[in-house]
């Protein structure tokens, strides 16, 4: 087994052993290759793998029944994983060409509606707290009145409050339902362009 950087120079080798667990220590920064080979198989090989910091990675490299001189190609990183800084780096190693690059990219900026969307909803659910928590504050402060000289004045402040914060949760519920529909469908774009991107590495 080997691994190569973006322009081809083999950076680590090693074997698999008896159970076919095998790993590569000191590996350097950036988009890597590895390739795995074995008598009476193809060789496997996984493109796209992003080595940073020394961080542990676990890729499976799955060997199939054929000649050697044919190579199964596989790609590490998934689009829905990808990121912006990601895509920059593929560009800059060339690990990909321009045109997945502008697929990607387009992705980031659809992963970025849907991202836009899940705040809007997430500030709407706060507020939704926030109402929760002041209703119950506005009731203690209700039963706290009883038998008080300004029992009648302030429960009816109260009761006001409550109702327009009742009308204020009917409106977030129906909100938070559209803003939930926007979601399904953007993540339902993204998820269709993902499965129309065919990843051509450049190694």
């Amino acid at each position: 087994m080997k691994v190569s950087d973006a322009n081809g120079n083999v950076v680590a080798e090693t074997s698999a052993d008896g159970n076919g667990q095998y790993e590569f220590a000191g590996l350097p920064d950036g988009v890597l290759r590895m390739e795995a080979e074995a008598t009476g198989f193809q060789i496997a090989a996984v493109n796209g793998i992003t080595a940073s910091g020394g961080a542990v990675l676990q890729h499976d490299a799955r060997l199939q029944v054929g000649n050697m001189a044919q190579t199964v190609e596989v790609t590490a990183s998934a689009p829905s994983m990808m990121t912006s800084e990601m895509a920059s780096l593929f560009v800059r190693q060339q690990s990909i060409n321009k045109a997945v690059d502008d697929a990607l990219r387009r992705i980031l900026a659809q992963k970025d509606v849907v991202s836009e969307l899940d705040s809007r909803k997430e500030a709407r659910d706060e507020e939704m707290k926030k109402i929760f928590d002041d209703q119950q504050r506005l009731r203690e402060n209700m039963k706290a009145l009883k038998g008080s000289s300004e029992e009648k004045l302030l429960v009816q402040r109260y009761t006001q409050q409550l109702n327009d914060q009742e009308t204020r949760l009917e409106k977030l519920g129906k909100e938070m339902e559209q803003i939930q529909k926007e979601i399904d469908a953007a993540q339902g774009v993204v998820d269709q362009m993902i499965r129309e991107l065919a990843v051509d590495t450049a190694v």
